[in-house]
């Protein structure tokens, strides 16, 4: 049901021009009836363009290159090269912002945008929201680390109706506070990473008690994929939608589970998406594992072209007239956390994931790769012990018979400073 804010926030932008409303609109378009293939490819090329006349990096590069002869950028590159990404049209604008990313799973990275991309990722935002059951003026509970970079101020806390929750504490007793404090602040939508939620999950299982008058509309799953049974036991618990959506910081929303979906719609009117193979960068086929490629059609002022995020998922694209839609069917995090079984196969972390969470008596775990048969699962146990050996065969229906795998028992296994915990790791072939 709409509320008074969001009323009051479209009345706001109609006074302004409506330079979101009209960018909302076309998102909502897209998702009902695809997006154009003729007009992606005019947007790219407008940007291409525009990062050849305007920035450093792209200078040297000849008006009316392929798109597809453009290198392929990561946040190494952009690091090392920072200024020369900037476009010098808008380098001084005053109504750019800067987005930060916390590096928790690689390196940290600064990205500037301007006015046009603010209004577009505002435009999406809103609308992608919508379709996990989250409208603008809902009170939402952020569930993550905060630290200076990532802040918002007391005033951006009122005007967006977001409460900032930290998560760094998420024991027995740090989750009891979450708790305490969603019901005092009455708080519709709880956002934030999967890990986050998966320790409130486990806490719930044994003190359900603890949700009475905690009235949760929706449930939004950022950064990580949600293991299917944590999604069933919180949309059982607190009787709401629960949804994850593919997010960063430096781009923004780049696609979502609808309520009663798997799979995750896929934005492309916002981005363009290349999938490309894990150990070149050939196109990957349909159905296969592979890293995501993006170009963010709005961003002028840091022009991103052909960014390998260091996502890597299964995609499927669906053809709707002269249209296109694309999905993701898995999505499994950065291209470290692709496993191999013992004869080199790619299989899905999922298969382990979701075994794992169906383990009694374990607390915390993490899956590694550590050799091309080698591998390690490391336990912080909930009981005074599980039973390993049962654990260790199962893990090789999954792995092959050649699996060796060892078992570890730790008193806590850290997240990371963003707040994420990393469950699947390759250091073999990171």
């Amino acid at each position: 049901m709409k509320n008074i804010r969001w009323y009051g926030y479209w009345l706001t932008d109609f006074f302004r021009g409506s330079p979101v409303r009209k960018y909302y609109n076309e998102v909502k378009r897209e998702y009902s009836e695809g997006t154009s293939k003729t007009s992606t490819q005019k947007k790219i090329r407008k940007l291409v363009d525009h990062a050849i006349r305007t920035t450093a990096f792209y200078e040297g590069f000849d008006e009316g290159i392929d798109f597809l002869d453009l290198p392929i950028m990561n946040k190494n590159i952009y690091n090392e090269n920072y200024d020369q990404f900037l476009s010098e049209t808008y380098r001084n604008a005053k109504n750019n912002r800067v987005m930060y990313t916390s590096g928790s799973t690689g390196t940290p990275f600064a990205m500037v945008q301007n006015k046009n991309k603010i209004n577009h990722n505002t435009a999406a935002s809103i609308f992608l929201c919508s379709i996990m059951n989250y409208d603008v003026g809902l009170r939402q509970g952020f569930l993550r680390v905060w630290v200076d970079a990532n802040r918002k101020t007391r005033f951006q806390e009122f005007v967006e109706n977001i409460y900032m929750i930290d998560v760094t504490h998420l024991d027995d007793e740090g989750i009891r506070q979450i708790l305490d404090f969603i019901r005092k602040r009455k708080i519709n939508v709880l956002l934030g990473y999967a890990s986050t939620f998966v320790e409130l999950s486990k806490y719930l299982a044994s003190h359900p008690y603890v949700i009475n008058k905690v009235k949760i509309q929706s449930i939004i799953s950022t950064s990580e994929m949600l293991p299917e049974s944590v999604r069933d036991n919180l949309r059982e618990i607190f009787s709401c939608d629960v949804q994850s959506m593919y997010s960063n910081e430096e781009n923004g929303i780049m696609a979502v589970q609808s309520p009663d979906e798997i799979e995750y719609y896929v934005d492309s009117s916002s981005y363009d998406y290349e999938f490309l193979k894990l150990d070149s960068d050939l196109p990957a086929d349909e159905g296969e594992i592979s890293r995501i490629v993006i170009t963010d059609l709005y961003n002028y002022a840091f022009p991103i072209l052909r960014y390998d995020t260091g996502d890597t998922a299964v995609y499927w694209r669906e053809i709707c007239g002269g249209n296109y839609k694309v999905y993701l069917k898995e999505l499994f995090g950065r291209k470290t956390d692709v496993l191999f079984d013992s004869q080199g196969r790619q299989i899905s972390p999922h298969a382990v994931t979701n075994y794992m969470w169906g383990v009694a008596g374990i607390r915390q775990w993490q899956f590694v790769q550590v050799g091309e048969v080698k591998y390690e699962v490391v336990i912080n146990l909930l009981e005074a012990e599980i039973d390993e050996i049962d654990v260790i065969n199962r893990l090789k229906n999954i792995l092959g018979s050649e699996a060796q795998i060892i078992i570890r028992y730790v008193n806590e296994i850290p997240v990371l400073k963003s707040g994420k915990r990393r469950y699947i790791v390759n250091e073999y072939r990171n």
